[in-house]
């Protein structure tokens, strides 16, 4: 694979010297984190995502969607729950689409995560 000098972030590239390697579609995985490469979102309302992203919700008054795209396109997202309050938050896959064979996944507590990853059909809770 070729390599590029220390530090620069490249999804495609073997960076020799940090001892990155290259995740599918984007990122780079260095020992055991992943670098997905993608925006910290913080939202409160229902949100459609079309990027990989990590995304903090809370729902201060009413329940919350965070809408998946299609699994076509190959994403991945880390999704946390921050605030306490009674209303849920729930992750919506796309059409009939599943995530671990459900059509949505719910975060009724504080803190509650998860990281979702497309394999190209489906969503996969890692």
């Amino acid at each position: 694979m070729p390599c590029c000098p220390k530090g620069i972030f490249s999804p495609l590239v073997y960076d020799c010297a940090g001892g990155t390697v290259p995740m599918p579609h984007g990122g780079l995985l260095r020992g055991d984190s992943l670098i997905l490469g993608a925006d910290i979102l913080s939202v409160s309302s229902d949100t459609p995502l079309y990027y990989n992203a990590i995304v903090l919700v809370s729902a201060p008054s009413a329940a919350v969607t965070i809408t998946l795209p299609p699994a076509a396109i190959g994403l991945q997202f880390v999704i946390k729950r921050i605030d306490s309050t009674i209303y849920n938050i729930t992750i919506d896959a796309d059409g009939s689409e599943t995530i671990d064979g459900d059509l949505t996944k719910t975060l009724p507590s504080q803190y509650d995560a998860i990281h979702i990853v497309s394999d190209g059909t489906e969503w996969w809770i890692i």
